[in-house]
């Protein structure tokens, strides 16, 4: 399954075609296999031809500072299409390699927005403050003349997330298309913590700041030491965002599996033998999704081992990304031992569109 992030993130098909393998002439003459090779055996990892033209290209527009060659986006797309599960490996090894479970993500899922290929430094993303006047007008009065204000911004600020992988020389020489599954493991890799970022990043230590790390989300206390889940708390949740006119757009739960055994297993009302998380997993006619990505060890007050549960319209979180990842491939670094280094980095940060669009219970008890 293809990490939703990254179909999310694709830009428009008319940017995409005027890049130069793109061209009549270059139309499937692009190889991120070629260009991988050439990284590996090549001084510094310096890559030629059309792959390093259409690096370039995207460098000058985004105004990126490249370390070592960018892959376009729709290439990336087919690179972790290949792969099959969390982070994949082609069906041509079969079994050759086993890959490792990663948690679900469930940003792109749910319906957040991708922008992709930002330029320069920062980019900010005007924001109305106030709507603008209305009434009722006696016959040939004049409407109201006030307009929406727009005094403030969403502003974005990248924050590098990497990943790399060491290679033995035995298995590039022993693994099929061994570079293209390196390269979709590096992708997964970025896609799940890009993902966990955006849900749950500290906002410092160079991470962004994550939806459930955010001080301007509302937040409904289940309990001063925690507590279960109930009908009427779900609905507060609901509440809380209806209240702030934020409950529309892509409305859904999410919380960890924890809380959602918990959910599944908890009653509406007593004795109805109707559960709060259904078999079609909704929770109050809301999609429901569970995932790791979310923490399960939350403390409130003497409560441990909490689990936060999120309602909100999804469509209000934003993930920016200056433009596609950044591949670095030094087979010089470990030269005595023959390893080889596949290094991926990908600039990004998160936003909400409006802190009133989510509410969060941090302190459900799973147990």
């Amino acid at each position: 399954m293809t990490p939703r992030l990254f179909t999310y993130s694709r830009p428009d098909q008319s940017e995409e075609r005027s890049l130069p393998h793109h061209e009549p002439s270059q139309r499937g003459k692009y190889s991120l296999a070629r260009a991988l090779r050439e990284a590996r055996n090549h001084t510094n990892g310096v890559i030629t031809g059309l792959e390093r033209e259409v690096s370039d290209e995207i460098a000058r527009r985004t105004g990126r500072n490249v370390r070592g060659f960018l892959v376009p986006w729709d290439v990336e797309v087919r690179a972790l299409s290949t792969t099959t599960g969390a982070g994949g490996i082609p069906t041509i090894l079969s079994g050759a390699m086993i890959d490792v479970l990663r948690a679900k993500m469930i940003c792109g899922m749910l319906g957040a927005q991708v922008l992709p290929d930002l330029t320069g430094g920062k980019f900010a993303i005007p924001k109305k403050t106030a709507t603008v006047s209305l009434g009722w007008l006696p016959e040939g009065g004049d409407a109201p003349t006030d307009e929406p204000v727009v005094d403030s911004q969403v502003l974005f600020t990248p924050h590098t997330t990497g990943a790399y992988v060491d290679v033995t020389r035995k298995a590039i020489d022993s693994i099929p298309n061994i570079d293209e599954v390196i390269i979709g493991d590096l992708l997964s890799a970025i896609a799940v913590e890009v993902d966990r970022g955006a849900l749950n990043g500290l906002g410092n230590n160079n991470q962004p700041l994550g939806l459930a790390q955010n001080p301007g989300v509302a937040e409904v206390s289940f309990g001063a030491n925690g507590g279960a889940p109930t009908l009427a708390l779900l609905a507060a949740m609901e509440q809380t965002v209806g209240n702030a006119n934020a409950d529309i757009g892509k409305l859904a739960f999410a919380t960890t599996p924890n809380g959602r055994l918990k959910l599944r297993t908890t009653e509406k009302v007593a004795t109805s033998g109707k559960m709060l998380w259904t078999d079609s997993n909704t929770v109050l006619g809301y999609p429901a999704v569970a995932s790791n990505q979310l923490p399960s060890n939350l403390t409130h007050g003497l409560g441990t081992g909490l689990s936060p549960i999120i309602f909100g319209n999804w469509s209000d979180l934003v993930i920016g990304l200056w433009g596609p990842v950044d591949i670095l491939v030094n087979p010089y670094r470990f030269s005595t031992t023959g390893f080889t280094r596949y290094r991926g980095l990908q600039d990004v940060d998160v936003m909400l569109r409006h802190n009133e669009s989510f509410a969060m219970a941090p302190d459900m008890v799973t147990t």
